[in-house]
């Protein structure tokens, strides 16, 4: 299992919608996904998925998610359900080629008792009530999804900023982190900088080096600003994607898909999408995440 860390410096840099483009279209493709939402202040990935059953689902007090698998972890409870029960399954167009695609939802937001376990979840990190804390919590949910679900791929939006959960996804969880940005200054300057710190993190034993992979997005195409910001982020040594800006997909922040004569149709992107933007994020998708032969690896198990 491979396990990708979406992260920004700032948010409003499409983070979320990048991630559930990512994780549609490789399963749609083929893939086994696990999708995580770790952004636990502000989760969305239910809605950007555009998923009836996430939608319904969405708001339920009895609805449960990564929060309260934390919170058991931390506060040493018995497990109350498999993450078979919590995760839900996003339908995905009809194709026989072994894709899969389960959302693991932040928890019950947006109703009220969401809030009230995100606020337990901080008290807990602040008296540090198990030796090991949220470190040894988010490696347990991490080998749980990998035990339960066998996927090919997780993806987990993390929360943007600096903070201690979206530290251990970055540097702890991840295999691979991809950092998005706009043209911003204090946007390229703070990913710059957490890049570095990244390079630098510790790392266990188990673990190969990180790979961090960049995309400058909402850009418009040709300015100084853009190619300044992939030249700034080059010198790290990594690769640069810059995504053009489209009103659009930003204002909709939701994707949906079917597939039509053996290839993804995308819709509700607006007129102008597949001119600018679409074509270019899956290209960047497919370049990142390479589609194998399907039947090789059928051969190879």
């Amino acid at each position: 299992m491979e396990t990708v860390a979406f992260y920004s410096y700032k948010g409003g840099v499409g983070r979320t919608l990048l991630t559930a483009i990512t994780a549609r279209f490789l399963a749609g493709a083929g893939r086994r996904v696990v999708v995580l939402d770790l952004d636990l202040e502000a989760p969305s990935l239910y809605q950007t998925l555009g998923n009836p059953a996430s939608l319904r689902r969405a708001g339920s007090e009895e609805s449960r998610g990564a929060i309260d698998v934390l919170l058991e972890a931390l506060e040493g409870e018995p497990r109350k359900q498999s993450l078979q029960q919590i995760a839900i399954e996003i339908e995905l167009p009809a194709a026989d080629n072994g894709g899969a695609l389960l959302l693991i939802p932040a928890g019950s937001a947006p109703s009220h008792a969401y809030w009230v376990a995100l606020e337990r979840l901080n008290v807990s990190l602040r008296s540090s009530p198990r030796n090991g804390g949220l470190p040894e919590a988010v490696l347990e949910l991490q080998a749980r999804i990998a035990e339960e679900f066998a996927p090919d791929l997780l993806l987990i939006d993390s929360h943007p900023g600096i903070t201690e959960l979206g530290g251990l996804t970055t540097s702890i969880l991840a295999d691979r982190v991809v950092c998005l940005t706009t043209t911003a200054p204090e946007s390229a300057q703070g990913t710059h900088v957490i890049a570095e710190a990244l390079r630098s993190a510790p790392r266990l034993s188990s673990q190969k080096p990180l790979r961090i992979d960049f995309l400058v997005t909402r850009a418009v195409l040709g300015s100084w600003r853009a190619s300044n910001v992939a030249r700034l982020l080059e010198e790290l040594g990594s690769s640069v994607t810059v995504l053009p800006h489209d009103d659009a997909i930003a204002r909709e922040e939701n994707v949906l898909s079917s597939w039509e004569g053996g290839r993804l149709n995308w819709e509700g992107l607006g007129g102008e999408a597949d001119k600018g933007l679409l074509p270019r994020t899956l290209r960047w998708i497919t370049e990142a995440f390479p589609l194998r032969n399907q039947e090789a690896e059928r051969r190879e198990e």
